[in-house]
């Protein structure tokens, strides 16, 4: 997976591909997410909307999820829920 825009969403709302289900069946610890550094450092936030509130919790609850950045680099960056803030 790899965040989407500046919003940080790696599950849900631009990548539906995978249904709650399949997601649940994968495992929240067996999810990679993948990101070049210079988007990563614009996301200060990862999100996840799967459409599933027990599932979204599963992921939050971790706090940090690893993103791997490039070859032998990766970097623990804070998840959190979908809910994005007013303008």
């Amino acid at each position: 997976m790899s965040p989407i825009g500046q919003q940080g969403f790696v599950l849900g709302r631009g990548n539906l591909q995978f249904s709650p289900s399949v997601r649940r069946r994968v495992g929240v610890g067996n999810v990679l997410v993948a990101s070049p550094p210079s988007k990563l450092g614009r996301t200060p936030l990862l999100r996840v909307d799967t459409g599933d509130a027990s599932l979204d919790a599963e992921f939050t609850a971790k706090e940090y999820l690893f993103v791997f950045l490039g070859y032998r680099a990766r970097r623990l960056h804070p998840i959190g829920r979908g809910e994005l803030s007013a303008p």
